[in-house]
């Protein structure tokens, strides 16, 4: 199993990018590698991953600045990854995410996920400029 956290500062206000976080139809918009497209069925979000189509949901809180996204092919066999947003006193904002492989990942594997982080962060910082 992997466990990597990874962070960036954002130069956007806590509300901004907490509420854009917190809406599962925005995970297209910056979670590019994972989230290739999302639609809802009833009261559930579905994404088009690369491994197939999952479930989505966010939970989040406002008071705490947790913005964990869960995943899975069932409702009942999500995973969750940690995410969390924080106000910093210079008006930008620190967001770390936390992605967990069940799986051991090659070199290569790994290399890709930690590209995959950078690309998606920088789609982050596009989002809510």
């Amino acid at each position: 199993m992997l466990v990597d956290t990874k962070s960036i500062i954002i130069n956007t206000d806590y509300d901004t990018l907490f509420t854009f976080l917190s809406q599962e139809e925005n995970a297209p918009k910056w979670a590019i590698n994972y989230c290739l497209s999302i639609r809802k069925v009833g009261d559930d979000y579905l994404v088009m991953t690369p491994e197939g189509e999952m479930f989505i949901e966010i939970i989040s809180d406002v008071k705490t600045g947790i913005v964990d996204m869960r995943c899975g092919p069932s409702k009942d066999e999500m995973l969750t990854f940690p995410a969390r947003v924080t106000a910093l006193p210079d008006g930008t904002c620190l967001f770390c995410l936390t992605c967990i492989m069940l799986k051991d990942l090659t070199d290569e594997e790994l290399t890709a996920l930690r590209h995959s982080f950078q690309e998606e962060f920088q789609a982050l910082v596009k989002a809510v400029a």
